[in-house]
């Protein structure tokens, strides 16, 4: 088990709705839309608050057939940029 981990969920503030394998986000606060590509939809369906973003880039990795160090930097690079939007609330998981 993962230990001293940062865990994030999706926003409260923030609407979802996922069409085909894509995803729009609406951060409620400030009327802004995103949308998200379908590794990005699996990515945000796996921010449940629980999951560490290395438990999180391996399923990335096991699910689109990349290498482990390429799904660390998307899971990553998209969790930067949602938390710097506000879509995101950060966790420090289990110990």
């Amino acid at each position: 088990m993962e230990k001293n981990r940062t865990c994030f969920s999706r926003g409260k503030g923030v609407a979802h709705k996922e069409m085909e394998s894509k995803s729009v986000l609406l951060c409620l606060e400030s009327g802004h839309y995103y949308t998200l590509n379908s590794t990005g939809t699996f990515i945000w369906s796996l921010l449940d608050g629980k999951s560490g973003l290395d438990r999180i880039a391996q399923r990335v990795a096991e699910r689109f057939h990349v290498s482990r160090e390429e799904a660390v930097r998307d899971v990553r690079d998209l969790v930067e940029d949602l938390e710097a939007e506000g879509l995101l609330e950060r966790y420090r998981g289990p110990e």
